[in-house]
């Protein structure tokens, strides 16, 4: 496990502190929508479920981690955002498999 991961497409670099994961984007980036720029943290006790898909021969692989939400009327129900998951490449799979497997030891 290191403790620091780069992606790519967008430049997304993953690390840990604690009990959280920490995604940091550029700022700057004009790649990606104003609300995925910056730093997300992620609680990892609060994570319900990993999306995962592995990249293939026309499109780049996928992990996102899906957080519970309560809606207007107080249903509990799960919530995917677009800042909390990452892109990876057929390169990058062994790190993204590495990733899921830690998180999914600490759920």
């Amino acid at each position: 496990m290191k403790d620091r991961y780069e992606f790519k497409k967008p430049k997304t670099v993953i690390t840990f502190d604690g009990n959280f994961i920490i995604m940091s984007r550029g700022e700057h980036d004009m790649s990606i929508t104003k609300h995925m720029r910056g730093e997300t943290r992620i609680p990892i006790n609060k994570i319900l479920s990993i999306k995962f898909k592995k990249p293939s021969l026309t499109s780049r692989g996928y992990m996102q981690f899906s957080l519970p939400r309560t809606g207007i009327h107080g249903i509990a129900r799960t919530i995917d955002q677009a800042e909390n998951a990452v892109t990876f490449g057929k390169d990058q799979l062994a790190e993204a498999e590495e990733i899921k497997a830690y998180v999914e030891s600490l759920m």
